[in-house]
C-alpha cells in the first residue's frame, strides 16, 4: 500500500489552524473518492508552541507536533523579535528532521512564523509546497515565501503585491460542522456544554443559556466576537454597557469573552437579564444563525465565517494585528460596502449601544451588509483539487 503525508504548518490562532483543519477533512474525503483504495493518506500539523495552538490543537485527532520560532511581524516587541532571529537556525534544522520522520510528500501553510522555517525547509528537500493567505495583504512569512512557491491560495479576489500569475482565488476553507450548520439553515440555541472556559463540563451554566433563551426568543440578537483569545477593549466597553437596562429591554446579547475575563464577567452577568457569556466555542456556528447583528474583530476566518451566514457585522479591527491586517481586512470591506467600521480609538460604550440600535432599526442595511459581504467570498474551493492533483 502506498501511503502519502500532508505537513500542515499553521500559525498560532484559530485564524491559522481552523482553515488548515477544514482543507485536512476536505482533502480526506476527497483522497477517498478519488485515489485507488490501497493509497493511504496521513496527515500532521506542526504549529509554533504557543499556548493558543496548544489548545486549539489539543483534542486534533491529526498527529500534532511544535517547533518553538517567535514572529518578526510588526507589532512584535524588540526583545521578541531578537529572540526570533536566534531560533530560526533551530528550527530550520528542526523542520528538516520532522519533514524526514514523517516522510512528508507536500507541505502547506496557512500563514504564521512556523511556516517559513518548515516551507523552506521544504523547498531545499524539493518538496512539493503551498502557502494560503486569508487576508488582502500578504504576512511576513508569506511575503518571503512567495518566491519559492508556485501558488498562492487567496480568500479576497487581489493581494497587494502578490503577482496574479501565482494567486489563486479560492472558497475560504470552512469546518465540516459550519457547513453542515450553514446547509441545514435551522437555527438552535447554542449550548455551552460545547464551550470551554476550561476543559469541564458547566451544565448550571447551560441550564442558564436554555431558560435565557428560551425566554427571549423574539428578542434582537447581538453576537460580540473578541477573537479566539477576547477582546480587553470589547469586554470593557460590552459589560459597561449592560449594566444599563433601558436601551435592551428587547435586546439579547451574546458575549464571547475569551478565557481572561470569563470568570469575572461571567459572574456579573449571571445577576443580569438578556445576556450571556462564553469563553470561546468549537461549536461558534450555533450562535451565528441564531444571532441577527454581530460586532467582530477583523481576523479573516470570523468574518469569512459571518459572510457564510449571511449576516451584518460592525467590525472592530485589532490595531496592532501583525503587520496591521485586521484594519487593512476591515478597511477594505468597508470600501467595497460589505461591513461597517469603527476603529478602535473610536469604540466605547456609546458608539457600541448607538450602532446597535441603529441597525436594529435598519434591516434592509442589515439585509444589503449581508449580501455585499457574501458576494465578496469565492464560492468554489480550488485547494483542496490541487492538493490531490499534487498527491497522485
Amino acid at each position: 500500500m502506498s501511503e502519502k503525508t500532508v505537513l500542515m504548518a499553521v500559525g498560532s490562532s484559530g485564524g491559522h489552524i481552523f482553515p488548515a483543519f477544514a482543507l485536512s477533512e476536505q482533502l480526506e474525503a476527497l483522497f477517498c473518492k478519488k485515489l485507488p483504495k490501497d493509497s493511504s493518506l496521513k496527515i500532521h500539523f506542526v504549529h509554533s508552541d504557543s499556548q493558543i495552538g496548544k489548545q486549539l490543537l489539543s483534542e486534533s485527532s491529526y498527529p500534532v507536533h511544535s517547533i518553538s520560532v517567535g514572529g518578526l511581524a510588526a507589532g512584535q516587541g524588540f526583545f521578541k523579535k531578537l529572540k526570533t532571529l536566534f531560533q530560526l537556525p533551530s528550527a530550520f534544522f528542526q523542520s528538516i528532521f520532522l519533514i524526514r520522520k514523517i516522510k512528508a510528500d507536500l507541505i502547506f501553510g496557512t500563514g504564521g512564523s512556523v511556516t517559513f522555517p518548515v516551507l523552506t525547509a521544504g523547498f531545499i528537500m524539493r518538496k512539493k509546497i503551498a502557502i494560503w493567505e486569508g487576508n488582502t495583504s500578504l504576512g511576513l512569512a508569506n511575503k518571503v515565501l512567495t518566491p519559492f512557491v508556485s501558488h498562492v491560495f487567496t480568500v479576497f479576489p487581489k493581494v497587494k503585491k502578490l503577482s496574479q500569475k501565482k494567486q489563486i482565488w479560492s472558497a475560504y476553507p470552512l469546518r465540516k460542522q459550519v457547513q453542515m450548520a450553514r446547509q441545514s439553515g435551522n437555527a438552535r440555541p447554542p449550548m455551552s456544554s460545547k464551550l470551554y472556559p476550561s476543559r469541564k463540563s458547566l451544565s448550571s451554566n447551560e441550564d442558564i443559556l436554555q431558560k435565557r433563551h428560551d425566554s427571549n426568543k423574539n428578542k434582537f440578537k447581538v453576537l460580540v466576537l473578541g477573537g479566539s483569545q477576547g477582546s480587553l477593549l470589547l469586554n470593557q466597553a460590552v459589560s459597561q454597557s449592560l449594566e444599563e437596562t433601558a436601551w435592551r429591554k428587547d435586546i439579547f446579547i451574546y458575549h464571547q469573552t475569551g478565557d481572561r475575563s470569563f470568570k469575572e464577567l461571567n459572574q456579573k452577568y449571571e445577576s443580569l437579564e438578556g445576556v450571556f457569556a462564553f469563553a470561546f466555542s468549537k461549536e461558534i456556528q450555533n450562535y451565528y444563525q441564531d444571532c441577527d447583528l454581530l460586532i467582530s474583530r477583523a481576523g479573516s476566518g470570523s468574518v469569512a465565517e459571518i459572510a457564510c451566514f449571511k449576516k451584518a457585522v460592525i467590525l472592530v479591527p485589532l490595531t496592532y494585528s501583525a503587520g496591521g491586517h485586521q484594519l487593512q481586512n476591515a478597511s477594505w470591506l468597508s470600501s467595497k460596502n460589505c461591513v461597517q467600521m469603527i476603529k478602535e480609538k473610536d469604540f466605547n460604550t456609546a458608539v457600541f449601544k448607538n450602532k446597535i440600535l441603529e441597525l436594529k432599526e435598519d434591516s434592509n442595511r442589515r439585509k444589503q451588509l449581508a449580501q455585499n459581504l457574501k458576494n465578496i467570498y469565492h464560492e468554489e474551493d480550488k485547494i483542496t483539487p490541487w492538493l490531490l492533483g499534487q498527491l497522485k
